[in-house]
């Protein structure tokens, strides 16, 4: 299952390692960013709360919505 979150003020490389560090502490997903586009693509196969998702992008300091 995958769903995809537009976040804001991802807009460099920085971001994106930033947003990297705070999904790598979520257990049982794997994501895609791309900043170009400031989409985070997040790939799971235990259902994953977007709460906790959307917590850990503004933990890095951004602004993220689920499409």
């Amino acid at each position: 299952m995958t769903r995809t979150y537009i976040v804001e003020g991802m807009k460099n490389e920085r971001a994106v390692r930033r947003i990297e560090r705070a999904l790598f502490r979520i257990d049982d997903i794997s994501y895609e960013i791309n900043f170009e586009q400031s989409t985070v693509i997040v790939f799971f196969s235990k259902m994953v709360d977007d709460d906790k998702v959307i917590s850990a992008i503004s933990r890095a300091g951004y602004r993220a919505m689920r499409l």
